[in-house]
């Protein structure tokens, strides 16, 4: 049996999402004992926020730059 590339790197991304969310329960129980509940949860929404911001500028550019008929030229 043979195993696509698309297979594989689907398998590969979730694996890496599965060690980024288990890791980030250490994260959280180690954060929570320097800072309280709400200074924490604001530190990780504001972290979460500016790393997703750069995305939404790239996929702001690209629809603009894609014209009226949309990005898949429809």
């Amino acid at each position: 049996m043979r195993i696509s590339k698309t297979t594989l790197k689907a398998d590969a991304l979730l694996l890496l999402t599965a060690a980024i969310w288990g890791s980030a329960f250490v994260a959280q129980r180690s954060g929570m004992e320097s800072i309280g509940p709400f200074a924490f949860n604001a530190v990780r929404f504001a972290v979460g926020a500016l790393s997703v911001l750069p995305l939404f500028f790239v996929m702001r550019r690209r629809a603009r730059g894609a014209g009226p008929a949309g990005p898949a030229g429809q």
